[in-house]
């Protein structure tokens, strides 16, 4: 910048900006890390994939923007196992045996710049009466991702996948929704039902909305901008001849003053 007085005189003053282009960031919201899913001896399990990916420079306006889903590709290493369609923001992870899978989930930009992150999952054959598989993943598009706020005001859609291995599966098999605050406070049930696997993949869909407010009290600081409380947001599963499973996330909710 150059500024003259009155008198003619000027001065002169500069800043070098150096502009970096930084790598997006992807998120593999399902299935969890460290999931566990069962196999039936000679079966085929299919495992849904679902993910997404935010830029600091792709976005409308300032701050970051969700990239387009042809910029997000899939793969998975471990034995007996691949996965289509690799490009996407959902796929399918087909397994035919037991064993340690890596999936990783790569976003790429509009200037090549790539990153990825990746979930270790478990496919155990099971003897007898097989425990069900499940999984969910939160479709509420207002969040602040990666790591999504939630308003306690505001509803929260999830959608489940639900299955049972044994063949045929023993139907139906009963849900619950289950909310667990931090600290020591007692778990809230949301909802509980039944669903019926026709085929013995994980292919009972699942939605499910509920508002966090009718259902937690706010707390004392919910007058602090940005206040909010880790929660855990869990589904329990059980098939019909008793076997069990469950899958959780935090869920981070935030106080609202409307």
């Amino acid at each position: 910048v150059t500024v003259t007085d009155p008198g003619g005189a000027t001065g002169t003053d500069a800043v070098v900006l150096d502009v970096i282009d930084s790598p997006p960031v992807p998120l593999i919201a399902s299935p969890s890390d460290g999931t566990d899913f069962a196999l039936a001896g000679g079966g085929t399990i299919e495992i849904p994939l679902n993910g997404s990916a935010t830029d600091a420079n792709e976005g409308p306006g300032p701050g970051a923007g969700t990239l387009a889903c042809s910029r997000l590709s899939w793969s998975v290493s471990g034995t007996g196992a691949s996965i289509a369609p690799e490009i996407g923001c959902s796929a399918t992870l087909t397994a035919t045996q037991a064993g340690p899978l890596t999936v990783t989930l790569t976003a790429r930009d509009s200037v090549a710049q790539a990153a990825e992150t990746s979930v270790d999952v478990t496919v155990t054959t099971c003897v007898g009466n097989c425990a069900p598989n499940a999984s969910f993943v939160i479709t509420s598009d207002y969040g602040w991702a990666p790591e999504s706020v939630y308003w306690l005001s505001s509803p929260i859609s999830v959608t489940a996948t639900i299955g049972d291995p044994d063949v045929p599966p023993n139907n139906p098999i009963a849900y619950t929704w289950v909310l667990d605050p931090p600290f020591s406070a007692p778990d809230i049930v949301l909802e509980s039902g039944t669903v019926v696997d026709p085929d013995g993949a994980p292919s009972a869909s699942l939605p499910f909305t509920f508002t966090p407010g009718e259902h937690v009290l706010p707390w004392s600081n919910c007058a602090l901008p940005g206040a909010y409380l880790d929660h855990w947001l869990r589904l329990e599963v059980e098939d019909a001849l008793g076997a069990t499973y469950q899958t959780q996330r935090t869920v981070k909710l935030g106080c609202s003053l409307d």
